[in-house]
């Protein structure tokens, strides 16, 4: 859902028009960013799930595996390319959703803003020793 994972992966369309042209407009910018596999069709490339899921599947896949609206959801991404808008369908149907910074403590994540690889690290922690817990 973030906008740079978009870019990367040529998986239109996206959750608007304007959205769909704006990541457009950057792969024409700088299409080194565009991984492997951009020839293919995406249909094609949702298929074999080359795509990131939307939040509208995302919360059939969660509720398939059988998540219910008391089921805490951890999300581990940044911000998503419309602001947290672009997560509704995930939020109304699990109330229990969360993500690092409604989990730190106030000034906890300073120090690593700006720091992907960090942030990242601090997912994939938090996904790792959560039990009952699906993150996304």
């Amino acid at each position: 859902m973030e906008k740079d994972v978009r870019v990367r992966d040529v998986c239109l369309p996206g959750p608007s028009r304007k959205f769909n042209e704006m990541v457009s407009d950057e792969r024409k910018r700088r299409p080194g960013l565009i991984t492997d596999r951009s020839n293919m069709h995406y249909h094609e490339r949702k298929l074999v799930v080359l795509c990131p899921l939307n939040a509208i599947e995302v919360t059939r896949l969660l509720k398939a595996l059988g998540a219910t609206k008391s089921t805490r959801i951890y999300w581990a991404e940044g911000q998503p390319a419309r602001g947290y808008q672009a997560l509704r369908p995930v939020m109304e149907e699990f109330s229990h959703f969360y993500n690092k910074e409604d989990l730190a403590l106030p000034g906890e994540l300073e120090q690593y803003a700006g720091r992907a690889s960090f942030m990242a690290a601090i997912d994939h922690i938090v996904s790792e020793r959560s039990r009952s817990v699906y993150a996304i």
